[in-house]
């Protein structure tokens, strides 16, 4: 029978070391980035993906032509993402392994196995899983 003593330590470490995770997740979500061209008059705002979530033209703006247009906006874009690739790696870094960005911006598929008599069963949520798979090996212990 193992010590539960230093079981339940690591275990409190481990779960500690979830609710962080939990929580830069939850805060990556919420990343925006903003990127601006032709001094302000075009702004271009994404998610945490890259996804568009606004284009804010000045109607100034509509007085360069379709060719300088387009290079703004695609400026104002790359500096967006590029705003949004740092802080997401500020959030993430010393906190996850290598490797596993995607995984704790979504984009990952990481699934904890479930047991065979049904007692954890995976979900779309792979730090759920693991503080249940955690939990579910506690129990077993005792």
């Amino acid at each position: 029978m193992p010590d539960l003593p230093d079981f339940d330590r690591e275990l409190k470490r481990i779960m500690s070391s979830l609710d962080q995770m939990e929580e830069v997740q939850r805060r990556l979500t919420e990343i925006r980035g903003v990127g601006e061209a032709h001094n302000g008059l075009i702004k271009v705002e994404v998610g945490p993906s890259g996804a568009l979530l606004d284009l804010t033209l000045d109607p100034r703006a509509m007085r360069l032509d379709s060719q300088s247009l387009r290079e703004a906006i695609l400026s104002a874009s790359q500096e967006a993402l590029r705003k949004v690739s740092e802080e997401m790696d500020g959030l993430v870094s010393g906190l996850v392994p290598e490797g596993f960005g995607d995984f704790m911006t979504g984009q990952g598929n990481l699934a904890m196995p479930s047991f065979d008599d049904g007692g954890v069963t995976s979900t779309s949520d792979p730090l759920a899983d693991a503080r249940a798979t955690l939990e579910q090996v506690r129990r077993d212990l005792m």
